[in-house]
């Protein structure tokens, strides 16, 4: 497997947070770790897990050539392997989606209608896995950050990517687990050569804005300078 430093942080981040959720069952919420949180909120989401889903998706080639990785699809092939052979993660409990399979429109339906929804039951744990190019919120007149798809066009990533907020909400509102964690293998900062996983040289996205409160963890490959 061929990970750089910052690869290997969240690799080693979502094997401690799969093994804490599995094993001892921790909480996915920032309120329940507060000192004044009520007990009854604590023993919600508290639950034992009772089954691991996970959403796995890796884009090296594009349908414009010029946006090319060299690594993304291989990475999500390593984890998809980890998940299961290594995690326990049974085999028709995950899904890749590689390159071509990664559209804008497929991987919304899969969060959003198709699969996650109609398999995800209240006391499962979903990870959600995205290895591709990522945008800052200097690109967007919003501000917002985007996840480029397959077919995404870097001059329009309202109407032909994926917004990072707006992909949150969509799992958080239409999957019905509340123990969610998402690992974003992707940026921009340093984007000075080919390959990159950055459209420009600008300062990252921050994953605390990217979280939708109680139940979601997100894990960003790089810090926002």
């Amino acid at each position: 497997m061929r990970v750089g430093l910052s690869k290997l942080k969240v690799v080693f981040s979502s094997i401690l947070v799969l093994s804490l959720a599995v094993q001892f069952s921790v909480p996915f919420s920032v309120s329940s770790a507060l000192p004044n949180s009520s007990n009854s909120a604590n023993a919600s989401v508290n639950r034992p897990v009772k089954d691991k889903w996970a959403l796995v998706i890796g884009i090296s080639k594009y349908a414009k050539p010029e946006l090319n990785l060299k690594y993304s699809d291989q990475d999500a092939r390593d984890f998809y392997d980890y998940l299961v052979n290594e995690a326990h993660f049974a085999k028709d409990h995950v899904k890749l989606m590689l390159n071509e399979q990664a559209t804008q429109k497929a991987i919304l339906s899969e969060m959003g209608s198709k699969w996650l929804p109609r398999m995800v039951a209240p006391d499962d744990l979903l990870l959600v896995f995205i290895s591709s190019h990522g945008s800052s919120s200097q690109m967007d007149i919003q501000g917002s950050n985007y996840i480029v798809a397959h077919d995404t066009d870097p001059d329009d990533l309202f109407a032909t990517g994926i917004e990072m907020q707006q992909l949150v909400q969509v799992i958080k509102a239409r999957v019905r687990s509340d123990r969610v964690v998402l690992v974003l293998d992707a940026c921009h900062s340093g984007a000075a050569k080919a390959s990159s996983k950055g459209l420009a040289r600008q300062a990252n996205y921050d994953a605390a804005t990217i979280a939708q409160g109680t139940g979601q963890w997100v894990i960003a490959s790089s810090l926002p300078t």
